[in-house]
């Protein structure tokens, strides 16, 4: 005699959804955001060639986790003349995930004052380990007169 057991799909995705949630971590912890080299190039990372003075320079970073585990938490912008750096970061809860991969996109709107060159960097890690290096991507814009 065999006997198997019956999950009624609802019950299934109540269990699923439900496993994003750990009852021991509601806060997690904040990281800096991994983008690894191949989300490092257009469409993931879209970087304009010129703005104009005065105005809004608006651009998107894509980062990601592994898992379901984690979750897009902002990003920090920091200016030093015509420097302005770009970290995004994520939130990691522990718990039982979804496995599947996630990505984010980070949408950046910096003030752009007067004409001449602007250089936009984008801080992140390459992998999940804390230890990993940070990867820099940079690139300089011309900021045009209005």
């Amino acid at each position: 005699m065999s006997s198997s057991l019956y999950l009624p799909p609802l019950v299934v995705a109540a269990v699923l959804l439900s496993a994003c949630v750990s009852p021991t971590d509601t806060e997690g912890r904040r990281e800096v955001a991994v983008i690894p080299p191949e989300l490092l190039a257009p469409p993931h990372l879209v970087l304009p060639d010129t703005a104009r003075a005065g105005t809004i320079l608006s651009f998107r970073v894509t980062a990601g986790g592994p898992n379901g585990c984690y979750r897009a938490d902002g990003v920090e912008v920091s200016r030093a003349g015509a420097r302005v750096q770009v970290t995004p970061y994520h939130r990691v809860v522990s718990g039982m995930c979804p496995q599947a991969p996630v990505t984010f996109a980070y949408t950046v709107d910096v003030p752009v004052a007067g004409p001449g060159p602007l250089t936009l960097e984008v801080v992140a890690r390459a992998t999940r380990d804390a230890r990993a290096p940070v990867v820099i991507a940079s690139k300089r814009v011309v900021v045009q007169p209005q």
